[in-house]
């Protein structure tokens, strides 16, 4: 077994007999809009119709016990896009800029927003866990410090919400991955050309393609050299605004999810310090209005 979640199971079956080594196989939930029917969407509409390498999807299998169903796909193996290596990294730049400048049509309808709203309510329910949970007799004083210390911060970041939107007014609308970590991106050989393959879509949606920027790091010009002629308003400076704005977007995305723990006794506060870091950095970005200056 790979991983095991609530929603879905992975395992890595080894197929004797067969031309394929081995088969990655997800246990899954049914149902339309469901982290699984995301992910088949993209691999078999979307990605193609962008001209981008997909994941082969071999077959779909109800299971008779259960309201779920098996999905068998290509397995990539485990290594992780190497990011400092020169050619992978230029491979992947050069990948998300074709993804960030294709304009989606009918196969990306029903897509969840991206936007900068969309990001905003992952702020406020996150404050509203926090508030909630900051007084509950369980809590010790240094947690108790900890959540308060980052409802200040999420209240601060609100309030220059506007220049969030400042940045991203000008910003097209694209597909946005969504959770685009090196262990998401896998190189493949196909007929001796190595080519970019993406995996976990189930974040993904339509939107500013802010939070997908992370991986960029400062090597922002293979990245522009493919989206900036579709996309005229993508120049360097605007592309690194706009990753600015990602780092912000993902910090609420991750503070909302870990503010779910609060309902098991086993949350760790202590995890928060870090969040409470990179949220203290945001709203001081935010402050010195640098991001809204960078694209007047």
């Amino acid at each position: 077994m790979l991983t095991n979640k609530h929603k879905s199971s992975v395992f890595r079956l080894e197929v004797d007999g067969w031309s394929r080594p081995s088969v990655i196989a997800k246990w899954c939930s049914i149902g339309y809009g469901t982290a699984t029917d995301v992910e088949r969407k993209f691999h078999k509409h979307i990605l193609p119709s962008a001209d981008l390498p997909s994941l082969e999807l071999y077959a779909q299998v109800p299971d008779s016990s259960s309201d779920r169903f098996w999905l068998f796909l290509e397995d990539l193996g485990d290594r992780d896009l190497a990011m400092t290596h020169v050619d992978e990294r230029r491979l992947f730049n050069r990948w998300l800029g074709s993804l960030h400048r294709w304009t989606c049509g009918a196969d990306c309808g029903g897509l969840p927003d991206r936007s900068p709203a969309a990001y905003l309510q992952h702020l406020r329910s996150a404050g509203q866990r926090i508030t909630d949970n900051v007084g509950q007799p369980w809590v010790d004083e240094d947690a108790r410090a900890t959540l308060t210390r980052l409802s200040r911060l999420l209240d601060c970041i609100e309030r220059h919400w506007d220049h969030v939107e400042d940045v991203c007014v000008t910003s097209p609308r694209t597909i946005v991955h969504g959770d685009l970590v090196a262990k998401n991106v896998r190189i493949r050989d196909r007929d001796g050309r190595p080519e970019v393959v993406v995996l976990d879509w189930e974040m993904a949606g339509v939107g500013v393609p802010c939070v997908d920027l992370k991986l960029l790091g400062d090597d922002l010009d293979e990245y522009v050299a493919v989206v900036q002629p579709v996309r005229p308003v993508m120049s360097t400076g605007y592309v690194r605004a706009l990753a600015a704005m990602g780092q912000i977007f993902r910090s609420l995305l991750v503070l909302d999810w870990k503010t779910y723990d609060f309902a098991y006794s086993w949350c760790d506060y202590q995890g928060f310090e870090p969040l409470e870091s990179r949220l203290d950095a945001a709203a001081r970005y935010l402050q010195s209005g640098t991001g809204a200056r960078e694209v007047q």
